[in-house]
């Protein structure tokens, strides 16, 4: 009997606790529960959860940085662009290409082909107009001089010189005491296969930027070349045959620009030249018998750059 008492007593006193702590649970701290994701975190080593906090970081960190070289790319060469406008060339020009020399800016992207044509259109108006450049060579007309003499001793073209001078083109004539800024390169061109690119270098700087064709089938050889002859206007001589200039038949377009192989290439790589084309969607393609195509415009461009003797490296 005195057992039964106790254990109803006790029994009552569970009820009254119980019924108190409902009572009161309002005032009672919060104790905060696991859940299966933060069960698993706690079970889990302490070393786990640091290494994936540290992927995650470092996921976002190669996120950022996939990311800031396109945000500081468009910064750069807006600002290069409004120094254009104001005629500050010379500024524009180097901030474009220190955009080229940043490592996150890979050569042929997107971004580098932007910041390259930008580069060739200021590079255009420094060759051919009177616009002042570091890069140009004061020289004073002395007796007996003439063009090709001035054009030879500073590695340029009559044509570049009587342009960039305001010269008239249909007459050679000079006279002594006339003073010409002459831009003076070191000149030398490559040309990307894969990538359908012809860059033209002054040493190390990059000056003009062109897309180009390439011959079908792999015909276009790899090497080292230097242009050997140049011609205005060109006949296409074919096997037996000869094309002139203006039929619809002569592929060469509007210059032409014999490559001559040098150094170890194959010395029977012989009657591969840079030309025009009448076909300029043929530009970006493999389409020639393996000759450099350029656009008409273009090729008149270089022609008028480049003297004879240019050294021209042909890649994969």
């Amino acid at each position: 009997m005195y057992f039964h008492a106790k254990v109803i007593l006790s029994l009552i006193g569970v009820l009254i606790l119980t019924s108190i702590l409902y009572l009161f649970r309002a005032h009672l701290p919060e104790f905060p529960r696991l859940s299966t994701h933060d069960t698993e975190a706690v079970a889990s080593p302490s070393v786990d959860a640091e290494d994936t906090d540290s992927e995650q970081t470092a996921a976002a960190d190669d996120s950022a940085e996939v990311r800031a070289p396109s945000r500081a790319f468009k910064n750069k060469l807006a600002k290069a662009e409004a120094l254009f406008e104001q005629g500050k060339l010379m500024n524009a020009r180097k901030i474009a290409e220190n955009i080229l020399m940043d490592p996150k800016v890979q050569v042929y992207s997107a971004e580098w082909r932007q910041t390259a044509t930008f580069i060739s259109r200021v590079n255009t108006i420094f060759l051919f107009t009177d616009a002042p450049c570091e890069d140009k060579a004061s020289y004073t007309v002395e007796s007996g001089d003439n063009l090709i003499r001035i054009a030879n001793r500073f590695h340029s073209t009559v044509s570049l010189i009587q342009k960039s001078n305001k010269l008239d083109e249909t007459n050679p004539t000079i006279y002594p005491n006339q003073v010409f800024r002459i831009y003076q390169g070191d000149w030398r061109i490559t040309v990307s296969k894969q990538h359908f690119v012809l860059l033209l270098h002054d040493g190390d700087r990059l000056v003009k930027f062109y897309d180009v064709g390439i011959g079908r089938q792999d015909r276009t050889p790899v090497g080292e070349f230097r242009i050997d002859l140049k011609e205005y206007e060109p006949d296409w001589w074919q096997p037996g045959q000869l094309v002139e200039f203006g039929d619809p038949a002569n592929v060469l377009g509007t210059r032409w620009m014999a490559l001559a192989p040098i150094e170890d290439t194959d010395k029977a790589l012989k009657g591969y030249g840079i030309h025009g084309t009448w076909i300029p969607e043929s530009i970006g393609t493999a389409a020639s018998q393996g000759c450099i195509r350029m656009v008409n415009a273009d090729v008149e461009e270089l022609y008028d750059i480049v003297p004879v003797g240019v050294r021209v490296e042909i890649h994969e």
